[in-house]
């Protein structure tokens, strides 16, 4: 409820979460990248209610663990060592319920890992499309999307889905 009176203390709270210690302090692998703040101010160019409505909806979310088991798609989750929001701990049921998951760590890295370390997270998702590319279910269909077309198709639904929250 505080991010709907304050957004501000959220914003807050989530930056300092949302990244390791280490990359609290500097070191960005993007010379001249201030990460925390450059963070917080794309957050705090969100439309009002946004960060609320986001967090609300990750707080009501249901069924996760009956709906992972229920995907068929191949599955790829990149998870940061150091993540204060997401422990790989608390993400260890999440990935017991999918169907053999291509489970990536990056070590030393908080939440916010395309920040941190995009150059690893980048690796990891040409993996993940060379591991789609093969994949017996694109063989047997005859679809076998190229990366970058894949990708994109992604993109344009999360971008969709970005603009139903608002």
């Amino acid at each position: 409820e505080s991010a709907k009176s304050n957004p501000q203390v959220a914003i807050n709270i989530l930056t300092f979460m949302g990244y390791s210690y280490s990359s609290r302090l500097g070191g960005s692998k993007n010379p001249g990248m201030w990460m925390t703040e450059s963070t917080k101010r794309l957050m705090q160019q969100s439309k009002k209610g946004v960060i609320y409505k986001d967090l609300k909806a990750c707080s009501e979310f249901d069924n996760g663990l009956e709906k992972a088991q229920k995907v068929t798609a191949d599955v790829q989750l990149i998870l940061g060592s150091n993540d204060f929001l997401t422990p790989i701990i608390k993400a260890q049921n999440l990935i017991n319920n999918f169907k053999d998951p291509l489970v990536e760590e990056v070590k030393g890295s908080g939440h916010s890992l395309m920040m941190e370390e995009p150059n690893i997270v980048l690796d990891y998702l040409n993996k993940l499309f060379k591991y789609v590319n093969h994949s017996k279910t694109f063989k047997k269909t005859g679809c076998i999307p190229t990366p970058p077309t894949h990708f994109l198709n992604f993109l344009i639904k999360l971008i969709n889905q970005s603009r139903d929250w608002q």
